[in-house]
């Protein structure tokens, strides 16, 4: 009597060699994670690292676009500036004072909003350049100053210049910088303007129309290097100052979203 073979089951022999291979990959991913994985490890905690340090230095690395028109500048007595809305409003720059020099004392300040104009500015993509109001008196006090700025700057990146603020303390001659000659001003301009770009700034001044002409040699200036920053308030599209300038301040009185009362408003022609 022949005997009857039964038939393998073919989809219980597929499954069986499906399992088979499953368990064979499973048990090299085991192996493979077995013998690698503090380097895994050590991969992901680098990766980590990499990408913490990526965004604390951002600030540091961003390199603002050229081509600015419209701007403003601001101090602490601007109160605390909305950036956010000043930046949604078309506002492309901002020329932030970084401290200045009392007018009876001669001592030194930090603005007490720098910090936080300067951080919020970055924050909401608006370019900063910024400026001290100075009232030195000869050139070892403005060295002294532009000191006192960079150390405020502690290396961030600037698009803009950093501006030696020379004007009249409109006190009737009793500020402690009024009655310098043309020559010493232009002398402290020019030593500010040397400690700034050693340090790879571009080095500016701010001053009116009439400090311009008869107060300071811009000659003398724009030679070295030194960008120029006018303060003239006019309706018309151009100054009535026909030399040459980078920046104009053409009114102190605008209206800017995120600031309350009255703003400075500038153009950049550099």
């Amino acid at each position: 009597m022949a005997t009857s073979r039964k038939r393998p089951n073919r989809n219980r022999t597929a499954s069986a060699r499906k399992r088979g291979r499953g368990g064979s990959f499973e048990k090299r991913v085991k192996q493979f994670w077995k013998q690698n994985k503090t380097l895994i490890k050590g991969g992901l905690q680098f990766l980590a690292i990499a990408l913490v340090v990526f965004v604390i230095a951002i600030p540091f690395m961003r390199v603002d676009n050229p081509g600015n028109t419209y701007g403003i500048d601001v101090s602490s007595h601007n109160g605390t500036v909305r950036w956010d809305e000043v930046s949604e409003n078309g506002v492309q720059f901002a020329v932030i004072r970084a401290g200045a020099r009392t007018s009876r004392t001669g001592e030194i300040y930090r603005d007490t909003q720098f910090k936080r104009n300067m951080r919020r500015a970055w924050f909401h993509h608006v370019d900063r350049g910024v400026y001290f109001y100075s009232q030195a008196i000869n050139e070892e006090e403005a060295r002294e100053e532009a000191e006192a700025v960079l150390k405020c700057l502690s290396g961030a990146n600037l698009k803009l210049p950093v501006f030696y603020d020379i004007e009249d303390t409109g006190t009737e001659g009793k500020g402690r910088a009024d009655g310098l000659s043309r020559a010493q001003r232009t002398a402290n301009a020019l030593a500010f303007a040397e400690v700034i770009a050693e340090e790879g700034y571009t080095p500016g001044v701010y001053a009116n129309r009439w400090y311009l002409t008869s107060e300071l040699d811009a000659d003398a200036l724009r030679n070295a290097g030194v960008s120029i920053w006018l303060a003239e308030y006019t309706n018309n599209e151009r100054p009535a100052y026909r030399e040459a300038y980078d920046y104009w301040q053409y009114s102190k009185t605008g209206r800017v979203p995120g600031i309350d009362g009255d703003a400075d408003l500038d153009r950049v022609y550099a």
